[in-house]
């Protein structure tokens, strides 16, 4: 039914990487119920909104929907009295093409806001340790776009003259060219020139040259990247504190994401509930071997006086502490936090032993990604398994394993790992923390 109120369009720019949306942008998605948003964005941003989602991105030249008729989307909707967040990647006004948007909105008098984003063009610079500006080497800097849409040129000329930064978007496919253009036009062909691939993501990579030689070093580089020309591109200042990657199920990885800021999370292991019939009158304790047991067992109960005589053992404290979440305490932890030591350790009960045995089963994710990050976490030796037979490669990322089996499993591929003491997250985060202190000191 059509309402009678005219609704809104909220322009937001969701930043160009994890965690990089401003707190009002995230208020307004929170408040949206419609959300029309883009390709390069944060896909994690749209997790647990209570709005119709619309996709509409374009990537590598492939647009899932016309410029005219986003617009019309954004229009039918604001008419029909809705409350519209249109999420485009970085800032929306950075060749995002949000004022042909404002335009479509001001012809239609369809009221607007607009919530400004981090743009990629200041941001993955900055992520790869290179400043856009800096005292005494440059004093300005100059956003370009690699390509158009229409056939007419940058004025190569006066850009080749300009001191400052140039930092070119969207143009890893016309890398040669650029360069070109600019030593052709008077810039010297020792300039230092830097290609940034697939910023604040785990495959990151910075590829150092300068205009004559960056093209040929960048040849296999993927998109979305950055080119920054000038004398900023010879600076690093690339952080100390650690980045990591989480090949685990998404339960697991909320820790390192608030210990560490660079953290990218990839949950190549699926989880997929089992058909499982259980009476719990027959056992004296169950014994959880993952958070993930404990959520599916309790899913299966009805009425909590059915569990009232049963004694309950987890494998380590991270299942403790979801069992915790039902409001009951674990009766029993196991010295290390193991499968195998667990069942040995645990009282002679009988007992109903819940994992990915039974009361569920794991499925791969399909990556294929090149790792980039200082460390990669492993969670088990599932997700080890999993890691490389999706075709996955580990680049310069030291594995950190959680436990003895998850690094036996590793072994069959790599001898260069780590292995925390304790069993849990926080035993993962001090191995990596102790680690990258050791590096630290000896630069």
């Amino acid at each position: 039914m059509q309402r009678n109120k005219i609704g809104t369009v909220t322009l937001t720019g969701a930043g160009c990487g994890k965690d990089l949306i401003t707190v009002k942008g995230l208020n307004a998605l929170k408040a949206a119920e419609v959300v029309v948003y883009d390709d390069l964005i944060d896909k994690s941003l749209l997790n647990g909104l209570n709005a119709e989602k619309i996709y509409v991105g374009k990537r590598s030249g492939k647009h899932s929907k016309p410029q005219e008729e986003i617009n019309k989307i954004l229009i039918e909707n604001a008419n029909e009295g809705k409350r519209v967040v249109r999420l485009k990647g970085g800032d929306s006004f950075v060749f995002g093409r949000g004022g042909e948007e404002i335009l479509a909105l001001q012809e239609n008098g369809i009221p607007y806001e607009i919530i400004p984003g981090v743009t990629s063009a200041v941001a993955v610079p900055e992520e790869l340790g290179i400043p856009v500006t800096h005292r005494g080497v440059s004093q300005s800097f100059t956003v370009v776009t690699g390509h158009t849409a229409s056939e007419k040129e940058e004025n190569y000329a006066a850009l080749a003259k300009l001191d400052g930064t140039l930092v070119f978007l969207m143009g890893v496919k016309k890398i040669a060219s650029i360069c070109q253009r600019l030593m052709e036009n008077g810039k010297d062909k020792h300039t230092p020139a830097s290609l940034l691939s697939n910023g604040f993501t785990a495959e990151q990579m910075r590829i150092d040259g300068d205009l004559e030689s960056i093209s040929e070093k960048a040849k296999n580089a993927k998109a979305p990247a950055v080119l920054v020309v000038g004398n900023t591109a010879a600076l690093d200042f690339r952080k100390t504190v650690p980045s990591v990657s989480v090949f685990a199920t998404s339960a697991f990885c909320k820790k390192f994401s608030e210990r560490y800021v660079n953290t990218y999370i990839y949950p190549i292991v699926e989880i997929i509930p089992q058909e499982y019939i259980f009476d719990c009158k027959e056992y004296e304790q169950i014994a959880f071997l993952s958070s993930n047991a404990v959520e599916l067992f309790f899913s299966h109960i009805d009425d909590i006086r059915e569990i009232a005589h049963l004694q309950f053992a987890c494998v380590g404290s991270e299942t403790a502490k979801k069992l915790l979440q039902y409001r009951i305490k674990a009766d029993f932890i196991p010295s290390r936090f193991d499968r195998e030591t667990l069942l040995y350790e645990m009282p002679d009960k009988k007992t109903l032993v819940l994992g990915n045995e039974n009361i569920y089963k794991t499925a791969i994710k399909p990556t294929n990604i090149t790792v980039s990050t200082d460390y990669i976490v492993f969670a088990s030796s599932a997700g080890v398994k999993c890691f490389f037979e999706s075709g996955n490669t580990l680049g310069n990322s030291k594995p950190v394993c959680i436990g003895r089996a998850t690094a036996t499993e590793l072994s069959n591929y790599t001898n260069d790992y780590l292995t925390a003491d304790t069993h849990t997250i926080d035993g993962i985060i001090e191995v990596i923390h102790n680690d990258a202190f050791k590096k630290i000191k000896k630069q």
